[in-house]
């Protein structure tokens, strides 16, 4: 019997001013639910997801096999960088790539 999974592919691609950010942490929330599924093929890991914690590859770039739904990702930038975590939504309804840009912090003084 050969099952069918309603699985959408999404990549996320993480960059930051200079180009692609690798090694940074993807997380993904599908309804507040922590869900984590890991199944390994073969060569290739894939990855199905409510909750994810991953790392971008060196292209910044990070797929996975998701459920159609409305999830907010989290990009957070690799131990180091001066980069701030940033999030950003997207409802997956089909084969999709999510494109996240890291933002530095702006950081202020005061003197009085």
């Amino acid at each position: 019997m050969d099952i069918t999974f309603p699985f959408k592919t999404v990549t996320v691609h993480v960059q930051d001013s200079t180009g692609a950010v690798s090694s940074a942490k993807v997380d993904a929330g599908l309804n507040h639910k922590q869900v984590l599924l890991q199944v390994a093929f073969n060569y290739r890991r894939t990855t199905l997801i409510g909750n994810l914690s991953s790392g971008t590859d060196q292209n910044g770039d990070l797929s996975a096999l998701l459920f159609a739904g409305d999830y907010i990702f989290d990009a957070t930038p690799p131990t180091g960088s001066n980069d701030s975590t940033t999030a950003t939504s997207a409802s997956v309804t089909s084969d999709t790539t999510i494109n996240i840009t890291l933002v530095s912090p702006v950081h202020c003084r005061t003197y009085i």
